[in-house]
């Protein structure tokens, strides 16, 4: 075969490559990453339990600051719990998962409030609430000790908890009042009652 007729059939095989590639791009086996939409890429940086904190130092919000232990741990509270007045949350991994303690705003009266944390509890046979006043920057609080299977029903619903403990301060405050409840096991609770006292005490007004 001579030279033209080799470089006519190389000529043609190359029309003929380019014409599959329709608009001269060329064609691969591999399937595109898919990428998510932008409002989804930020939902799975979102997480409720995001850590924001870790103490020693002073947490301010509604018009009173708190002292937070080295230990505590404080996450992101979710936007659904904000709703219902929930202003900061606090773990304390030391003393188990579970022990939480949160700090919330609410309507209706402390005595409404603190019937509705006894509602919550049954208590053992022989046990009753602990309710008695505990002075937070010289204003008279309530210092609330609830323990026995705890249920609660915030968002609607939970599962019963047996052998549970909450300590609580609920805190005379306008426009509403202030309530600290610390949650968890019963064993575990008791371990960081006293760190949890000095927590609350160590509550200073703002405005």
């Amino acid at each position: 075969m001579n030279q033209s007729r080799l470089r006519a059939i190389s000529v043609w095989l190359l029309v003929t490559i380019a014409g599959c590639g329709g608009s001269g791009g060329v064609e691969t086996d591999d399937e595109p990453v898919p990428l998510a939409a932008p409002e989804q890429r930020g939902a799975e940086r979102e997480t409720n339990d995001a850590p924001t904190a870790k103490g020693p130092y002073p947490k301010h919000f509604d018009g009173m600051s708190f002292t937070v232990p080295e230990t505590w741990k404080e996450i992101e509270v979710p936007v659904e719990k904000r709703q219902f007045g929930q202003r900061a949350r606090f773990l304390i991994p030391a003393n188990g998962d579970e022990v939480e303690l949160t700090c919330s705003t609410v309507g209706g009266g402390i005595d409404a409030n603190v019937k509705r944390w006894v509602g919550q509890f049954q208590l053992p046979a022989g046990e009753k609430p602990t309710i008695e006043t505990i002075h937070i920057d010289s204003v008279a609080a309530k210092w609330v000790d609830l323990r026995g299977k705890f249920q609660t029903f915030f968002s609607g619903g939970g599962s019963a908890k047996d052998d549970w403990r909450m300590l609580a301060v609920a805190i005379p405050k306008k426009p509403q009042d202030l309530y600290l409840k610390l949650t968890g096991p019963r064993a575990s609770v008791a371990k960081i009652q006293e760190e949890f006292r000095s927590f609350a005490k160590s509550g200073r007004f703002t405005d």
